[in-house]
């Protein structure tokens, strides 16, 4: 269904929308993503979103909507954006998004970011995984913590590793994982899994690596 108006950027949900600005064009669906949605009703929801040409979103959410309610949508790495409902799912809502001129270029360069991203993360993680030799590695949150652990599994680009307790990490938090920094990606049960800032190389890469 095609949007009855143009969609705005607005201060906050209880203004009244005012249409600014042209409709970004982009050229490729972008990777999803995560945000959160601020529905009329004042209910604020996780969601994900995956952006088309013309700044058309998919939005998934479990959530009630009326088709021509202005939401805005808080998405990661992009931005907060403002749109019109314009069709309903049963996973969620089509959303119809517009931002100033000024912002146009930022939006677009964000998406394209996150998108290089997401596919570099996945074929990271398609890289061959394998258990090492040599297991034992002491994690380091912020130089000053130092928990024991145990590598049960690596690849070029990450490991999951199990640890002998809970030092309360995050998604998200950077950490030195032997000699090698990175980024937990996933809290798992009684461990984490990173995803490494710097790559090991393929060639140097075996059973035998260590971190």
């Amino acid at each position: 269904m095609a949007a009855s108006s143009q969609l705005v950027e607005q201060g906050s949900p209880d203004s009244k929308p005012k249409p600014v600005g042209d409709i970004i064009h982009v050229s490729t669906p972008s990777e999803p993503v995560s945000g959160r949605i601020l529905l009329a009703s004042g209910d604020e929801l996780p969601c994900t979103a995956t952006l088309f040409p013309q700044l058309h979103g998919i939005i998934t959410v479990k959530a009630e909507a009326a088709l021509g309610e202005f939401v805005i949508c808080y998405l990661d790495n992009v931005g907060i954006l403002v749109g019109k409902v314009t069709e309903l799912h049963q996973t969620g809502l089509r959303v119809a998004f517009n931002v100033k001129d000024h912002r146009r270029e930022k939006v677009v360069a964000r998406l394209d970011w996150h998108t290089a991203q997401a596919h570099r993360s996945a074929q990271l993680r398609r890289a061959p995984r394998l258990t090492p030799l040599h297991r034992s590695v002491e994690v380091r949150l912020a130089e000053s913590f130092v928990v024991a652990g145990r590598i049960l599994n690596i690849s070029i680009s990450g490991a999951a590793i199990a640890l002998d307790s809970d030092p309360g990490v995050f998604v998200g938090s950077l950490v030195r994982a032997g000699s090698r920094f990175a980024t937990v990606v996933r809290v798992i049960d009684g461990g984490i899994g990173v995803q490494f800032v710097e790559p090991f190389a393929p060639d140097s890469f075996d059973e035998r690596v260590r971190l």
